[in-house]
């Protein structure tokens, strides 16, 4: 997922490793020893009470390919 589709996202359904979840927030981060910038989405399990992190250009929107 791009960085400019996660407004319209939030509170949808998206895929990480095939499995669906609720995108519930993007929080941007700075590796120190590298000054890299990278995102991360912030994933509520559908069925279990939990979340999950991930990076957000591993996650995918209903409106690509991949997702199933």
């Amino acid at each position: 997922m791009e960085l400019s589709q996660v407004k319209q996202n939030l509170n949808t359904v998206v895929s990480y490793n095939n499995t669906a979840y609720i995108l519930t927030g993007c929080t941007i981060r700075k590796n120190k020893k590298t000054n890299e910038i990278f995102y991360q989405a912030e994933l509520a399990d559908i069925k279990a009470r939990s979340v999950l992190i991930a990076r957000l250009s591993d996650i995918r929107t209903a409106g690509s390919d991949e997702f199933e």
